[in-house]
């Protein structure tokens, strides 16, 4: 009986997985309908491509909020979960913007009519969507 070689091991075991891994990829891409999304994402602009994983409402917010609020500024999220991952994308996408839990200015998303003490209306872009600033 002849003892299989390390290296011919490994190569098959690459093998199998990559028939394995292709075989994943390729079913969920035509099974579940994701092809149509990898394409559309793909022949997006940039800035088209910020709304499909920020999502369209987040995404316009965070450009009304990056173009209002002045350069060295410190803000806060209302309406967003901490720590979430859309607060973790809005974070990313503000910086040089620093959070700060006293804040100068509370952006507030989703959260029609809300006010806090010590603080005013900055910017409003919709109804449930705008900016406080403190007094």
């Amino acid at each position: 009986m002849r003892i299989l070689k390390k290296s011919f091991i490994f190569g098959l075991a690459v093998s199998v997985w990559f028939v394995l891994w292709v075989n994943f990829l390729v079913r969920d891409l035509f099974t579940k309908g994701q092809l149509a999304e990898h394409v559309e994402f793909l022949k997006a602009s940039r800035h088209g491509k910020y709304e499909i994983v920020y999502g369209k409402r987040f995404f316009e917010f965070l450009t009304f909020v990056n173009e209002s609020i002045p350069r060295g500024s410190d803000y806060n999220f209302r309406g967003v979960e901490p720590l979430s991952l859309e607060w973790r994308r809005g974070v990313y996408y503000l910086y040089p913007l620093m959070m700060s839990e006293d804040a100068e200015y509370l952006l507030v998303f989703e959260k029609p009519g809300y006010s806090m003490n010590g603080y005013k209306l900055f910017r409003k872009f919709d109804n449930g969507r705008f900016i406080l600033k403190r007094k």
